[in-house]
């Protein structure tokens, strides 16, 4: 499944020291028409305060949007409105981020809402007991989610003893491996080579975050990993 991931702050153009809407717009075009010229679907998760940034200043490219839902080559992915950290707020605030990202999507994409059912987490920053209520919620605009995008590291426990858990064999095969297994005491550059020492075909479980998972204590949520 391809997914991308559009979050910016609410900007304009005339920066000295970074790139404005007009520069973004250009990049995020590019990778749509990829996607049209090779009839490949993508799903799309953009924040709310980049919808409103694209309203203000670039509606043309909220066509080019709409234009992918109605030939059947994209699938949105809800979230929240700002893109906060879910965890540290309450959920009565949470609901109003979730809902207003929903709206949004319905104004400007002519999304019904019930056709959003997978939430991408901010950060993919996950508490069950906390979020999954929230995000099952019969009472939100489409009815409560049915899945979440999350980490796929976290499929693997740690444990009482990181060195010997499969979460340790995880990060020996992939990017983490300099700095959580302990190859590197600081953080250091990912390089392929250091990736191609460590065969990870023989690893047991490793399989594990190439499917869909139910999560415990979910109310009926699914995890789809993400790399």
């Amino acid at each position: 499944m391809r997914v991308h991931h559009a979050n910016q702050y609410l900007i304009t153009d005339g920066y000295d020291n970074r790139e404005g809407i007009s520069h973004l717009v250009a990049g995020y075009s590019k990778v749509l028409r990829l996607h049209r010229l090779h009839s490949v679907p993508l799903n799309l998760n953009i924040s709310g305060t980049l919808v409103e940034a694209l309203a203000w200043s670039h509606p043309g490219f909220l066509d080019e949007i709409r234009q992918m839902r109605r030939d059947g080559l994209m699938a949105l992915v809800g979230g929240s409105y700002a893109e906060n950290v879910l965890t540290p707020f309450s959920a009565e605030f949470n609901t109003r981020q979730l809902n207003e990202l929903l709206w949004l999507y319905r104004r400007h994409f002519d999304c019904p809402p019930q056709e959003v059912t997978c939430c991408w987490i901010p950060e993919r920053v996950w508490d069950t007991s906390k979020l999954a209520p929230v995000l099952t919620n019969p009472g939100l605009l489409n009815g409560g989610y049915r899945s979440v995008l999350l980490d796929d590291r976290i499929l693997f426990p740690i444990g009482g003893d990181y060195t010997a858990s499969p979460r340790a064999t995880f990060d020996e095969c992939g990017p983490h491996r300099q700095y959580f297994s302990g190859a590197s005491t600081s953080r250091t550059p990912y390089s392929r080579r250091d990736f191609e020492k460590a065969a990870c075909n023989d690893k047991p479980f490793l399989g594990e975050f190439g499917r869909v998972h139910r999560i415990l204590g979910g109310g009926g949520l699914s995890l789809l990993p993400i790399s």
